[in-house]
Formats: structure tokens, C-alpha cells, sequence
């Protein structure tokens, strides 16, 4: 087993001193790196306007500029989840805007399809500088304003993840997996609707036209759960069963 922390960078100044403590504290218990996020919440509903996304790209570079002296002097790894924030080309430009060899990539494949980006594309590009990964299954399926993504166990969704786990191990043979499968309703991803639009329509046409084909070629047969139906018992027995058949995937299948 392994462990890694959450930490979250400091916006200004004035939280260096608590970022630095947490980096201490997640290194006496026995994490070399840290999973964290510089945008909060999914980009097309926590946002209004482009103009908006773009100022929070900024703080979260400023944040990762407070953190970096710090996390290099600890010699400690900060790794930026792809969190339905920005596309592959914006993470890319803030890590080299960023300049740091400490800190680096948390690797969602599933997470930039909300962004219209194919998962293996986004691994490709993510990989060399991933520090660890979020490795996890999901089901789709189309509806009239984009389509819902269910959770799912490990080979029961729609991404390609042997070829997704390749590309990850062909870039750093020695990362780490860390499955995440969790019991909620499914997370809709309105493409089609003009809220979306807002903070991506400078996105490729082809990026939708590519997203929605896949999204109805590779639909769910059968209807995603509503977790929040069911009984406290039936969540459970629902989270137990994908996290065994989950590693049971990883063992046979994806050789984890």
C-alpha cells in the first residue's frame, strides 16, 4: 500500500506557512506526493463567462508559484488533478508557465471528456509529467442536454483503459494507480445547452461533433443507477460490488 496526501496551495502569501505545515505533515505519514486542484468546481457550472474562467486560471498559477519553493525544498511532489477545469492545452501551458520539476500531473483520463477531449488523448499528453493517477471506469449515456456520466466498476464503462494504462506505464513505468469508484448519482455534462457554451465556445466544433459519436456509440444498455433512490443497504452493496469487480479488473485485465 501507499499513501498520498490532499493538500490545497496557498492563494496568497499568507498561506505559506499552513501549506508548508501540511507538506510536513503529509511527509511523517509517509506520502511523497499530494493530489491537489488550483480551480474550483467544474468549469461549466462553476462559471459564468470565459473572462471569469480565465481570471481563476491565473490564481490557480499564482497559488502553484506560492507553493513551489516550498515543495522544493521539502522535496515533496504536488500533483495538479485535471478536475473538469481546463483542457489538455491550458494544464500544459500552466505547468510551463509554472517552471518546476516538483510539481506536476495528477492523471484523470475520464475527467477532460466533460471538456470534449478524447480520454487516451488526454493521457497521451498528460503522462510524462504525471505524478500519479486517477485510474476509473465510466458509463454514458446521451440524453436531450449532453449526457450523464455514471461511475462505474473497473471495465463496465466506455473509455479504453488497457490502452489507457499503457500509455501511462509506457511514460513512467513506476506510477502509481489509485482506483476511484464512488456511490453517487451520475455527474451530467450538458454539452448541448447554452450555459455550457459560455466558458468553451471557443472549443472546436469537431471536439462536440467527435465527444457526442462517442457518446452514442458507446452508451450504457442499460439505464445509469440514481443512487440517491436507493437504501442506505443498496448504496453499500453497490459500493462493495464495483470495488471488487473493480480490482478484480485490475488484476486480470489491466495487470495493476
Amino acid at each position: 500500500m501507499h499513501v498520498e496526501a490532499i493538500l490545497n496551495p496557498p492563494a496568497n502569501e499568507a498561506g505559506v506557512a499552513r501549506f508548508e505545515k501540511g507538506v510536513k505533515l503529509a511527509k511523517e505519514a509517509g506520502a511523497s506526493v499530494a493530489r491537489t486542484v488550483i480551480i474550483p468546481g467544474r468549469r461549466y457550472e462553476r462559471f459564468k463567462t470565459l473572462a471569469e474562467f480565465r481570471e481563476f486560471e491565473k490564481r490557480g498559477l499564482r497559488s502553484l508559484q506560492f507553493a513551489g519553493p516550498v515543495v522544493a525544498r521539502h522535496k515533496f511532489r504536488p500533483a495538479v488533478e485535471n478536475h473538469k477545469d481546463q483542457r489538455i492545452a491550458g494544464k500544459l501551458d500552466t505547468l510551463k508557465r509554472l517552471g518546476s520539476e516538483w510539481i506536476g500531473l495528477c492523471a484523470d483520463a475520464a475527467n477532460n471528456f466533460t471538456l470534449l477531449e478524447d480520454p487516451l488523448e488526454t493521457v497521451r499528453a498528460f503522462a510524462p509529467l504525471a505524478f500519479t493517477v486517477h485510474i476509473k471506469d465510466q458509463a454514458i449515456q446521451p440524453d436531450s442536454d449532453g449526457f450523464p456520466l455514471a461511475d462505474a466498476a473497473l471495465g463496465a464503462g466506455f473509455p479504453d483503459l488497457p490502452a489507457i494504462v499503457k500509455a501511462l506505464r509506457d511514460a513512467k513505468p513506476d506510477i502509481k494507480f489509485n482506483l476511484e469508484t464512488i456511490t453517487r448519482d451520475p455527474i451530467k455534462a450538458p454539452v448541448l445547452t447554452d450555459g455550457y457554451r459560455t466558458t468553451l465556445f471557443d472549443t472546436p466544433a469537431s471536439a462536440l461533433a467527435h465527444t457526442l459519436t462517442v457518446a452514442k456509440t458507446k452508451a450504457s444498455p442499460t439505464p445509469v443507477t440514481l443512487v440517491s433512490k436507493l437504501s442506505v443497504e443498496q448504496q453499500l452493496a453497490l459500493e462493495q460490488r464495483n470495488i471488487k469487480r473493480s480490482l478484480a479488473c485490475a488484476r486480470e485485465r489491466l495487470v495493476l
